[in-house]
């Protein structure tokens, strides 16, 4: 190579090297500022969080499916119920490599032979001095599923409303609407008088509803809008509803626009460790957000149910004539629940 063309390779590399090192200088600036600003607002220090985010993405480049069991759990200590049974129980999978979630609503009177009751029980056999044994949930739900159980999340109706609230209500669409006239009036259960309704009337249109943190209650709750799921009523529309709920929630909570906002994480992370019980720590969540959107691609999400029959025969759960125990149940089609991990797996691996 003559001398006469160094300086020609030279005018062509160094700029391209200064623009480069100036692209490299903003984004180290770019991304200690948005540490700084969201440590700031989490009362952490940007170590604690750089050292997660590390520690986080080498756990992230090879992170297996993750399996969640997710409880709503409707407390009620008041004039008309005493319960800490859990009205929403959903078993969600994560799979990174695939860049996908599945989700399956298990209904709350499905019954669980392991421990001769509904499924809805398994929470508050749970509670041990006020503490919850989530290994107790989640050996449960792995015997009920045949997946092994990562990780539990458990919730109350009005920790949900606060987290949509937060992420500034979502956008639901009915197929069919409803109106339930014997949902739980709120002022009763507050505060029970002579001139006060125990029930109301709520409804829902059909069409696109937007749900926030006053409407949510009653959506994810009703279930006496009608006899039948098609219209809204029983068990099994709710559960539905919850579907269509937590799908609009996930989609929110993976846009990149929305996480890129500090104050947003910020917020989410305060909620997570102020109401919610969960065996997540700040390392899962880290690793689980990495291994996510190291993708490139949002993940896909859907959702699958437990075909309900109306003998053994035609489904894998159905509910049986008479009672049960002397309540109203589904039972498994089969007792050893070998047909329900089947169908699960299947359904996890198409």
């Amino acid at each position: 190579m003559s001398d006469k063309k160094l300086p020609d390779i030279r005018k062509i590399i160094i700029p391209i090297f200064l623009s480069l090192a100036a692209a490299l200088a903003l984004f180290l600036v770019v991304a200690f500022y948005y540490l700084a600003d969201f440590s700031k607002k989490t009362g952490h220090n940007p170590q604690y969080f750089l050292g997660l985010a590390i520690g986080a993405y080498r756990q992230s480049k090879q992170l297996p499916s993750q399996n969640f069991i997710i409880l709503g759990l409707e407390k009620r200590d008041d004039w008309l119920e005493k319960t800490e049974t859990t009205d929403t129980i959903i078993f969600l999978s994560l799979r990174p490599q695939q860049s996908q979630i599945k989700m399956l609503s298990i209904p709350r009177d499905l019954w669980l032979h392991p421990i001769e009751a509904k499924v809805n029980q398994v929470y508050p056999r749970s509670l041990k001095d006020q503490s919850v044994d989530y290994q107790y949930i989640k050996d449960n739900f792995s015997q009920l599923t045949g997946q092994i159980i990562d990780h539990v999340v458990i919730l109350e109706t009005r920790n949900l409303a606060d987290l949509v609230d937060i992420i500034g209500g979502v956008d639901v669409f009915l197929e069919k609407g409803f109106a339930d006239k014997q949902y739980p009036n709120p002022e009763y259960i507050a505060n029970p008088g002579p001139g006060v309704p125990i029930y109301i009337t709520i409804e829902f249109p059909s069409g696109l509803v937007h749900i926030d943190k006053n409407n949510l209650p009653p959506f994810v709750r009703s279930r006496k809008g009608s006899d039948s799921a098609l219209n809204g009523g029983t068990d099994l529309g709710r559960i539905k509803r919850q579907q269509l709920l937590f799908e609009a929630i996930l989609d929110r909570l993976t846009q990149k626009q929305f996480l890129l906002d500090t104050q947003n994480l910020a917020n989410l992370y305060n909620y997570f460790h102020q109401q919610i019980k969960t065996t997540l720590s700040d390392n899962d969540i880290a690793a689980i957000i990495l291994a996510v959107f190291s993708r490139g691609n949002l993940p896909s999400i859907s959702k699958f149910e437990l075909p309900v029959g109306d003998t053994p025969k035609t489904g894998l759960i159905y509910h049986p004539e008479p009672l049960y125990h002397l309540q109203w149940v589904f039972l498994p089609s089969d007792p050893t629940y070998q047909q329900i991990h089947h169908f699960v797996s299947e359904n996890l691996n198409d």
